[in-house]
């Protein structure tokens, strides 16, 4: 299970073809992604 907001785009002939947007080029579901964390950890910059 990837968490996008919207269907892997699939074409007829069954190939995943990669999402062009910025970063990982899909929209995440950020509710789906907090609802399976089971751990996080916050990285602070050094000064």
């Amino acid at each position: 299970m990837f968490p996008m907001s919207e269907r892997l785009p699939i074409d007829g002939n069954g190939v995943i073809h990669v999402p062009q947007g910025p970063g990982v080029g899909a929209d995440l579901d950020w509710d789906l992604v907090e609802r399976c964390c089971v751990s996080h950890h916050v990285l602070e910059e050094e000064a």
